[in-house]
């Protein structure tokens, strides 16, 4: 197989024993080759583990970026929240081209694991990564005074918890970036976040999946006034 497969850089098992839909299990065995896989996004180089989030499409993934950092507004120094972060990509991104500090929040160990890596070995010592759900992180982290300029969200397909949603309406900060691969659960997310008391003022469509109906969208709220109903 490696002869077919000169590209090849590593095999891996992941056993996943329980039904449903949940693609990925708790315990993922290195057959042959190196633990991780190296990409390239911009000046970053970044290296991503099999169980960690990348978005597949490496070259479009920067123009999603750059369109959420445009929307995020971030200046040396500012504090940006980066929740369901994954590898820290987007985080990393914009620590990089800004300046800015960061916070990611991710549930899976082994993301997170990658994202403290990648932040020590490309010098980046304004990011920091925490492992847990959003819905407790977030309060948490603001309940003791840090406090954020910006919110980014990029969560899973089926979109975010409620109580996520709940969290970043009460504590959240003025100005939230979501970046959604499903246009229903963005939908869905957006319609509690507006009627919590943020406005939703762009939301812009990036090809990422040519050739296919999928898209992803960088959706930005600002904090408005509750509505009622």
């Amino acid at each position: 197989a490696r002869e077919r497969l000169p590209g090849l850089a590593s095999l891996v098992q992941n056993l996943q024993p329980r039904p449903g839909n949940l693609l990925m299990g708790p315990e993922t065995r290195l057959l042959w080759g190196s633990p991780t896989i190296r990409e390239r996004l911009g000046p970053l180089t970044l290296d991503i583990s099999a169980r960690s989030f990348f978005q597949v499409n490496s070259r479009q993934v920067e123009a999603l970026y750059d369109e959420a950092l445009r929307h995020l507004e971030l200046n040396p120094g500012s504090h940006l929240v980066d929740a369901f972060c994954g590898t820290g990509t987007i985080g990393l991104y914009a620590a990089a081209r800004t300046g800015a500090r960061v916070t990611g929040i991710e549930v899976v160990p082994e993301a997170v694991r990658d994202a403290a890596a990648n932040a020590l070995h490309l010098g980046i010592e304004t990011a920091r990564f925490i492992e847990g759900r959003v819905e407790e992180t977030l309060p948490r982290m603001l309940e003791t005074g840090d406090r954020a300029d910006a919110l980014i969200l990029d969560p899973p397909r089926k979109g975010c918890e409620p109580g996520a949603l709940e969290a970043i309406a009460r504590w959240g900060p003025d100005r939230v970036v979501y970046v959604s691969c499903n246009p229903a659960t963005l939908a869905r997310d957006l319609k509690i976040l507006v009627a919590s008391g943020y406005d939703l003022t762009s939301a812009r469509p990036v090809d990422m999946f040519p050739q296919s109906s999928h898209i992803e969208v960088v959706a930005r709220l600002d904090r408005g006034s509750p509505r009622g109903g």
